[in-house]
């Protein structure tokens, strides 16, 4: 296993599992109960060498997730739905998140933010002239992204200038509540 999150409710957790990273062979996305019963596979793939399923997302209804998959020539946004496991690529990029009304989709592509509108297909340059923008994270009422660049930056999620948080940041989550409080691990 490679990456695992809990739902909200705390009784199902999805992961990606593999053989060896980065070696040829099935690779997959997996929802199980805590229980352990209810194991099922959502995206299940034989992989050439160079390419794996990456940052997993649940879409705040929990009816979709929201998966990178990368390769060598190209690293893609993919969402999964749960009831049909159907899945649809959403645009070129990586380190994908939801927004907290599933409308967008926030990820990192050429060293900066993107938002993508998963029902117009429009799509919106966040962030501007930055070399390693990656792991964007909504803020619980969608007015912010908190991402990650030499430190952890946040920047209006239609764009602006970005304020630097903490100069030393390893990983970081918005708190339960609708405020801007984001707890931070520094490393």
């Amino acid at each position: 296993l490679s990456k695992i999150d809990w739902n909200v409710d705390g009784e199902s957790i999805f992961a990606t599992a593999s053989s060896i990273p980065w070696t040829a062979g099935p690779t997959m996305i997996a929802v199980v109960d805590t229980s352990g019963d209810n194991f099922r596979v959502v995206v299940e793939n034989d992989v050439p060498m160079g390419m794996a399923f990456q940052r997993l997302a649940w879409s705040p209804d929990e009816t979709q997730i929201a998966y990178t998959v990368a390769a060598a020539t190209d690293t893609s946004v993919y969402s999964v739905k749960l009831n049909s496991l159907m899945s649809k690529k959403i645009a070129r990029g990586k380190s994908p998140t939801w927004s907290p009304y599933m409308d967008e989709v926030a990820f990192a592509r050429d060293g900066n933010i993107w938002v993508k509108n998963v029902e117009t297909d429009l799509e919106s340059q966040v962030t501007l002239n930055l070399e390693g923008a990656d792991n964007p994270q909504w803020s619980p009422v969608g007015d912010m992204i908190c991402f990650q660049e030499q430190g952890l930056w946040l920047v209006p999620s239609l764009g602006g200038e970005p304020k630097l948080l903490a100069r030393l940041g390893g990983s970081f989550n918005w708190s339960a509540t609708a405020g801007q409080k984001i707890d931070v691990v520094l490393s």
